[in-house]
């Protein structure tokens, strides 16, 4: 199946930390080996030998919530301005030292290097390849598994990173228990069933950004609760899964239920635009004016974030099941 990811500003959502050991069972089995001290694992970028639980981790975006999933808290966090008070992680992230970026895609070489990391890890949008050519000269380093659809995103790290620190037992029960958390949302809400969802950004200059594209992963929680996107969007020129909705064309996101972030101006600024008002996500009151941290929540997705932001959409959720 093919899932593409794409960026519509920064985004991403929570859950409670495994702290389960190490056994065994949980090993990197022999054929991933190169020799007793390194796994083998082939990701987006070609295949490296990656240091069995390494002694220092720097690690920044969806990467950072993978290895708490795992109950390994990184020795440092590479952090945009987006990331900063992201609830799923604050806690657990209280005393790990820092390094500050302006954006998703710069990364500060010469501060990681100082930290002297022994692997370094992040995620598709922040290891692109021209980061991971300049990093890997300091340490062993990983983004996403793959470069379209489901395997750029949060479940194949997350097993690798198991086969890296020993807990592949640990990852397969992140996995099932966040499978679990949909399954009974969606159990609870059956009417959601073939219900639309859209996920937007609207900047002033620019219009709606929306993930269009069906099975990309920034659209998991609402095809995990049995929703899809609108069929409209089948038309729109896309990007990357993205898509641009101009204002005059805004009945083309017209669905049961929205998540929507404005760049600038907030919700009132949205709620200006012509035709806006008769949107059925509007009419029926199904539209979450969020923050840049519920967007990051739902575009760029954690087991971690998808717990957090559950929670979050749950109210609204229950009023689209009731229509």
């Amino acid at each position: 199946m093919k899932r593409t990811i794409g960026k519509v500003a920064a985004i991403v959502a929570a859950a409670g930390l495994l702290l389960t050991g190490c056994s065994k069972a949980d090993e990197p089995a022999e054929g991933d080996r190169k020799d007793a001290g390194t796994v083998s694992i082939a990701h987006a970028w070609g295949t490296d030998e990656y240091p069995v639980k390494p002694a220092k981790v720097v690690a920044a975006g969806v990467a950072v919530d993978n290895l708490l999933a795992l109950g390994v808290t990184p020795d440092v966090v590479i952090e945009i301005p987006e990331d900063k008070g992201s609830p799923w992680r604050a806690e657990a992230l209280k005393g790990v030292e820092r390094i500050d970026a302006p954006d998703f895609r710069t990364v500060p070489v010469e501060k990681i290097a100082a930290a002297k990391p022994d692997f370094i890890v992040g995620d598709f949008w922040r290891i692109t390849q021209e980061n991971y050519t300049n990093l890997k000269e300091i340490a062993p380093t990983l983004g996403g598994i793959g470069a379209e659809g489901e395997s750029l995103g949060w479940k194949p790290q997350l097993e690798a990173l198991g086969k890296i620190y020993g807990k592949e037992g640990d990852a397969k029960k992140v996995i099932d228990e966040d499978a679990g958390r949909f399954d009974s949302v969606k159990s609870d809400l059956p009417k959601l069933e073939g219900k639309t969802g859209v996920l937007a950004q609207y900047a002033p200059q620019r219009g709606m950004a929306v993930v269009a594209d069906p099975e990309e992963p920034g659209n998991s929680a609402f095809y995990d609760l049995g929703m899809k996107v609108p069929d409209s969007f089948a038309s729109l020129p896309q990007r990357s899964g993205r898509a641009m909705v101009s204002p005059e064309n805004i009945s083309v996101i017209d669905a049961d239920f929205m998540a929507v972030y404005a760049v600038s101006g907030g919700p009132d600024e949205i709620r200006a635009i012509p035709g806006f008002s008769d949107l059925r996500q509007v009419k029926n009151d199904t539209t979450v004016f969020g923050d840049v941290v519920l967007v990051m929540a739902l575009n760029n997705p954690s087991s971690l974030s998808r717990a957090w932001v559950l929670e979050q959409l749950r109210p609204t959720l229950e009023k689209v099941a009731k229509q």
